[in-house]
């Protein structure tokens, strides 16, 4: 049987492509004089290297994304990862504690210091606000004129989006949040009114739920933003047609408001509550970075069994 004449798949490089695809003209007898530097066919040779080389990157491309260690977008890292069970950092919000005195109005027992009640805060140019995320109460004894109470809050905007489930064969219904840096540790949410839970990788156990569990997860998506995913009907409850999803959180400026100490307090309604003493803020941080995911999710899938 006569040898066939195959070109040489060796290289990658354009040049070196193209290389052998001259080379394997010249080895048959019709374009051994052929000069390839000034016909009409360098043309059509450059174009078959492009193709070549064009399809060996795009397939290197694939490959690489399919791994995590060599995988540069966030979006594929992030997929892999979820494979591991990890899900990564979001957005931090900054913290400080404070002492605040609560003036006692008249003989009345106790004061709710409301969610919402706000910190502001300046550095360099940037104006930073603290919210207090659940309600904190003062309460007096007999003979109190004030009281002081510490009280913790957490930077950031304080943002609602509301959902309307709409189809009755989803698996696992997603809503994806309308916001970037969202610190998904702040995330609330609430279906008709009732107060669900998240569920989290490290406290997650499949055992102890059911189609009757009042649960989300978290997730990232594209461009560093999340979305919730509740559940399918047999690992946590599902939403009904016309259900509606509430989904509050804080939206953080991150370590941008770490390091601040000096602050003013707004209470709804109180403007004789005064701030006794603070801390400096402190926790900020940005969203985990893609070389801190590629680290963290294999240990944290090894940890697992």
């Amino acid at each position: 049987m006569a040898s066939l004449n195959r070109p040489l798949v060796a290289n990658l490089d354009f040049d070196d492509i193209k290389e052998d695809i001259i080379n394997h003209f010249r080895d048959n007898e019709e374009f051994q004089d052929y000069n390839f530097e000034g016909s009409a066919l360098n043309t059509l040779i450059d174009i078959l290297a492009y193709n070549t080389h064009l399809n060996a990157v795009t397939a290197n491309f694939s490959i690489n994304e399919m791994f995590i260690n060599s995988a540069q977008k966030r979006e594929n890292i992030i997929a892999i990862a979820k494979g591991m069970n990890y899900v990564p950092s979001s957005t931090t919000s900054a913290k400080v504690d404070v002492t605040i005195n609560v003036p006692r109005l008249g003989n009345e027992r106790s004061f709710v210091i409301p969610v919402g009640t706000t910190l502001t805060a300046t550095s360099g140019n940037t104006t930073f606000t603290f919210n207090l995320t659940q309600d904190a109460i003062a309460q007096f004894l007999t003979g109190d004129t004030s009281k002081q109470v510490k009280l913790t809050f957490v930077q950031g905007k304080m943002l609602t989006d509301r959902f309307v489930q709409t189809e009755s064969n989803t698996s696992f219904p997603t809503f994806e949040l309308l916001n970037g840096n969202v610190d998904t540790k702040t995330i609330a949410v609430r279906v008709n009114d009732a107060k669900y839970t998240r569920l989290d990788p490290e406290n997650e156990s499949i055992n102890t739920l059911d189609g009757t569990s009042t649960i989300f997860f978290v997730e990232e998506t594209t461009n560093e933003k999340h979305r919730i995913r509740l559940g399918n009907g047999t690992i946590g409850k599902k939403p009904n047609v016309g259900d509606e999803i509430v989904v509050s959180y804080l939206t953080s400026d991150g370590a941008n408001a770490n390091g601040i100490s000096s602050f003013s307090i707004s209470v709804s309604g109180r403007s004789d509550i005064s701030i006794v003493s603070n801390g400096t803020s402190f926790g900020g941080a940005t969203i985990e970075s893609e070389r801190s995911i590629k680290d963290n999710a294999p240990h944290w899938f090894q940890s697992q069994f």
